[in-house]
């Protein structure tokens, strides 16, 4: 390898095109410096990089930072596959933005777990298109907020509370069901032969073969008509 040091023309050459040289500069700071590897035609700094300007480097193929990278203006890649608004910080990615970690936006507001994928969100999340879980297991439309469910699939809410089974739509309410408009059974009404001191319920008397109802001091049958 060379050992040229060129003065010419106010700068300096070290070796000649074609033929490198390794050099060092150290700065006042220990264990800080800019290193030039002339066989791996890279250069390595070990403090921080300053920029006064625009700066646009045209040959990097790749970058790498061990510490942190800080920039007063903003920030792009390729022009506008990935921006940094320096005033704002709003950052917009042109492409895919793929994490092999968990995600997570100030601390729990909005965490996706890279393991499981679940998700929490822990405010409002809102959608101005369709929403839509395992490509057709839950569709609920924009525009209209209809709810649609895979014929397979049912409705729990918490555990028993409220079901409805996907294979024949059987539903079952573990309280008290309040209906302020008409009714419509077209197959039926089914009593539990359930008694119960509250004004106005309905129970069927499995004993006594009865309907009966409490109103409010004592129950009741219903009467018949032959």
């Amino acid at each position: 390898m060379s050992n040229k040091r060129l003065f010419r023309n106010g700068y300096t050459h070290f070796g000649e095109n074609g033929d490198g040289h390794d050099f060092k500069v150290y700065g006042n700071t220990e264990d800080n410096y800019m290193f030039w590897d002339a066989s791996e035609n890279t250069l390595y700094v070990t403090g921080a990089i300053s920029f006064t300007g625009d700066y646009t480097p045209t040959n990097w193929a790749n970058v790498a930072v061990t510490g942190t990278l800080s920039c007063t203006g903003n920030f792009s890649v390729a022009t506008s596959k990935f921006t940094v608004d320096a005033t704002s910080g709003d950052t917009t990615v042109g492409g895919a933005l793929m994490a092999t970690g968990n995600f997570a936006v100030n601390t729990n507001k909005f965490t996706v777990n890279a393991t499981s994928g679940n998700t929490a969100v822990a405010g409002t999340l809102t959608s101005t298109g369709n929403f839509t879980v395992g490509s057709n297991k839950v569709v609920v439309t924009a525009t209209t907020g209809d709810i649609a469910i895979a014929s397979t699939g049912g409705i729990t809410v918490s555990t028993d509370k409220f079901t409805v089974a996907g294979s024949d739509g059987d539903t079952a309410i573990a309280g008290t069901l309040d209906v302020t408009g008409l009714a419509t059974l077209k197959a039926g009404v089914k009593l539990t032969a359930t008694a119960s001191e509250t004004e106005g319920v309905l129970w069927y008397d499995a004993t006594d073969n009865v309907l009966k109802y409490y109103d409010g001091t004592a129950a009741k049958t219903v009467a018949t008509t032959a």
